[in-house]
């Protein structure tokens, strides 16, 4: 019969060793034991607020414009959900090589959309608009009277648009024949003149009550959805009074530019508008009067050829025309 060997102790060194490699195991368990926990706590997170998370990312966007510290209560809630007439646009204006922003707002409906609607443009001559809100507050304020007149200097006079520049210096112009000036011939000598008058920092001051949140008089830019914001607070009774407010529209309405927005409108609608046209811009903004209807559209443009945008706005105006008819 074989004897078996006795079982050997275990030394002190490997006891040390054996007792090390069971702490270290069980620092290992309970790490991945904590990564584990972790791991479904935040999958748990995830899951319970993802519905609230997909309805903010999927909802329409809606933008609330504040007026500030001018009269009245109101806003502007633009709903900017993307539809089908929006995806038509696009598709249509993927054609060309100009950038082309634009508001579209149903006054009856209260809704509207926007395609690059906060993006900034150049205002160009759509920079008159909140001159002739700013004149016309001014002189319900009583601090302008616009019936008082004002001597053209030769250093007043800006070559280009409008026709004061080729009147003689002397002549005088009431401030509401500046306004209309301004207005119906997009006349710069006469913007130049009430912008003095009235002061740059009340101008640019009145574009932010209004809730014109990204325009800017010293530079000159203005986004789609600001110049909606315009006309629909010109069009508010609590901003101005509806003689004010008719007698802009008046200047605004039958210009010496209607081959924008109006050559896409039928006969029978109206339009007070005011278009923006500089190098490599070309751009139209006005209220759309049809039967009951009314309506604010808005299209901007930037580094356009002449050529291409005196094509689109037209085109743009009649697919909105002939989705809302």
């Amino acid at each position: 019969m074989v004897k078996k060997k006795p079982a050997l102790e275990p030394t002190r060194e490997e006891e040390k060793i054996s007792s090390f490699k069971e702490r270290k195991r069980r620092r290992w368990a309970a790490v991945i034991l904590l990564l584990v926990t972790v791991f479904f706590s935040i999958l748990f997170s995830f899951f319970r607020f993802l519905p609230s998370f997909w309805q903010q990312i999927t909802r329409p966007q809606v933008f609330e414009f504040k007026k500030g510290e001018i009269k009245g209560n109101s806003s502007f809630p633009l709903n900017l959900q993307r539809n089908r007439l929006q995806k038509k646009i696009e598709r249509y204006l993927s054609s060309y090589q100009g950038i082309y922003g634009l508001c579209f707002y149903d006054l009856q409906q209260d809704k509207g959309f926007a395609l690059l609607g906060e993006r900034g443009f150049p205002a160009a001559s759509l920079i008159k608009l909140p001159v002739a809100f700013a004149l016309y507050r001014q002189a319900e304020e009583g601090k302008i009277n616009l019936e008082e007149k004002y001597t053209l200097q030769e250093k007043d006079k800006i070559k280009g648009s409008g026709i004061l520049y080729l009147k003689p210096a002397g002549e005088e112009f009431t401030y509401r024949e500046l306004a209309r000036l301004m207005l119906n011939k997009s006349d710069s000598t006469a913007q130049l003149i009430l912008a003095r008058k009235i002061g740059r920092s009340y101008i640019q001051q009145t574009i932010e009550e209004l809730g014109m949140q990204a325009t800017d008089y010293k530079n000159g830019e203005t986004t789609p959805i600001d110049m909606a914001v315009f006309f629909h607070r010109l069009l508010d009774p609590s901003f101005l009074s509806s003689s004010s407010r008719e007698e802009i529209l008046s200047f605004l309405t039958k210009t010496i530019f209607e081959e924008q927005i109006p050559a896409g409108l039928p006969q029978e609608a109206t339009i007070a508008h005011k278009v923006g046209i500089e190098k490599g811009v070309l751009s139209d903004a006005g209220v759309i009067s049809y039967q009951e209807k009314r309506f604010i559209l808005v299209i901007l443009s930037d580094q356009v050829s002449r050529e291409e945008a005196e094509k689109v706005l037209p085109a743009i105006t009649r697919m909105i025309w002939q989705e809302i008819d």
